[in-house]
C-alpha cells in the first residue's frame, strides 16, 4: 500500500512539474502567431535592410525574429532572409572555430571543423587550424578515431 501511495504522489508531483513547460509552449506559440503582423514585418525588415551592409549583426537578429514570428509564410521576403541567414551562419563558423581554439576547447573546435570542412573540403585555413589540436593535445586524452582524423587533416593541409 505504501509503494501504491508513493508512486501516485512521485505521479502527481511530476504531472505538476511538467504543466508550467506545456503551458509556456502552448503560450509561446501564440505570441509567435501574433506577432506576424504587417507592421512588425514592415519594421523587421526595415531593420534588417538598414543594418545589411553596415552591422550584420543587427541584421542577422531582425532576419531571425522575421523567420521566427512568420515561419509559415513563404514571400520572395522570407526566401531572401533565409537565404541570408544560411549564409551568414556558415560565415560565423569559422568565428566560432578560432574562438574555441582560443579557449582550448580542442575537442569542439575539432567537430566544428569537420562540420566545416563537409562543407568546403578545400579550406586550407580550416584544415589547418583544426589539425592544430593534434599538436597540442596530450595523445591520452584523444580517441583513436580522433588521432586517426587529425593525422589526416595535417597530411592533408601540407
Amino acid at each position: 500500500m505504501k509503494t501504491i501511495i508513493r508512486l501516485v504522489i512521485i505521479g502527481a508531483t511530476l504531472a505538476l512539474l511538467a504543466f508550467p513547460a506545456v503551458a509556456k509552449s502552448l503560450s509561446t506559440d501564440a505570441v509567435a502567431q501574433d506577432q506576424c503582423t504587417d507592421e512588425n514585418k514592415t519594421a523587421w525588415y526595415a531593420t534588417f535592410r538598414e543594418n545589411f551592409k553596415t552591422e550584420q549583426q543587427k541584421a542577422y537578429d531582425a532576419a531571425k525574429k522575421y523567420l521566427t514570428a512568420c515561419s509559415s509564410e513563404d514571400t520572395p521576403q522570407t526566401q531572401y532572409l533565409k537565404r541570408f541567414v544560411d549564409i551568414y551562419e556558415k560565415a560565423q563558423r569559422t568565428t566560432v572555430l578560432q574562438t574555441k581554439l582560443n579557449e582550448k576547447n580542442y575537442p569542439d573546435a575539432f567537430k566544428l571543423g569537420a562540420d566545416i570542412l563537409k562543407d568546403e573540403p578545400e579550406n586550407m585555413t580550416v584544415l589547418i587550424t583544426s589539425a592544430m589540436p593534434a599538436t597540442l593535445l596530450p595523445l591520452r586524452r584523444t580517441t583513436a578515431s580522433m588521432r586517426m582524423r587529425l593525422t589526416t587533416r595535417a597530411k592533408r593541409s601540407s
